[in-house]
């Protein structure tokens, strides 16, 4: 009997690696679908301020694109980002005042009109899609609640607090959402830049391939920081959004 079981074990261990490789599979095929431009949130109606910058003279080629993308991202992750992954944490524990206050301490941290608009408009987009496209194939109770409270004004419901909610659904870890998050922020500007700045995919795509170098720093900084310790500081980047509301031609929301 000893012989048959242990003649067992190896079938079952590869039942459960099966398992757990079928798991992985499909977070990683849920963290591209939500993580995806193309998604219909209007995020692409949005530059992240480089359609000022642009303007302005201060981007004006790769070099210039790739300092700037380098600027937002390294902002993301230490605003935005930690913003994020303790929303992620509510959302795991279902803890709906823990989402409800990063909520509002992204939103707080906005500190003009269009990126609050921004944060805001794409984020309700997102839990309106994903509350709808999961919904379709489980019950996901967490999400719709958070849905309603956004619907009924009572919070704002910022993207990353969105995003991180989604995430934690379907159980894509925390550094994949992270990824995923400043990988959006990145690509934004990016294919906002395709549209005005002289520069083409390669150019863009290189810039990408470059900035992704650090998000395993960037993440392990952003993972040990509460929401007291969120901290952006851009302010060039705050007056081009500020700019950008009274100008008379723009092909941008911001």
């Amino acid at each position: 009997m000893e012989t048959v079981a242990k003649a067992a074990k190896p079938g079952a261990s590869t039942k459960a690696a099966d398992s757990v490789a079928t798991a992985q599979l499909m977070q990683w095929m849920h963290a591209l679908q939500f993580g995806d431009s193309t998604l219909p949130t209007g995020a692409f109606t949005f530059s992240h301020g480089l359609e000022s910058a642009i303007e302005r003279g201060l981007v004006t080629d790769a070099a210039s694109l790739h300092s700037y993308v380098k600027t937002a991202v390294e902002q993301a992750s230490v605003g935005d980002g930690v913003g994020l992954l303790n929303a992620y944490r509510s959302a795991k524990a279902a803890d709906i005042d823990g989402l409800l206050k990063a909520d509002r301490a992204i939103y707080n941290r906005k500190l003009n009109e269009e990126t609050r608009t921004m944060t805001v408009r794409t984020g309700r987009k997102l839990i309106e899609l994903a509350d709808k496209v999961i919904g379709a194939s489980r019950s996901a109770p967490v999400l719709s609640q958070w849905r309603e409270k956004v619907t009924a004004g009572e919070t704002p419901g910022c993207y990353p607090v969105c995003q991180a909610l989604i995430f934690a659904e379907l159980d894509i870890p925390e550094d994949a959402c992270f990824m995923v998050h400043q990988y959006g922020v990145a690509m934004a500007i990016l294919s906002a830049a395709l549209r005005m700045v002289r520069v083409d995919h390669v150019d863009t795509q290189t810039i990408l391939f470059k900035l992704n170098q650090t998000i395993a720093e960037d993440y392990a900084m952003a993972a040990t920081r509460k929401l007291e310790d969120m901290a952006n500081f851009a302010p060039v980047v705050d007056l081009l959004a500020a700019i950008h509301v009274k100008a008379h031609v723009r092909l941008f929301m911001n």
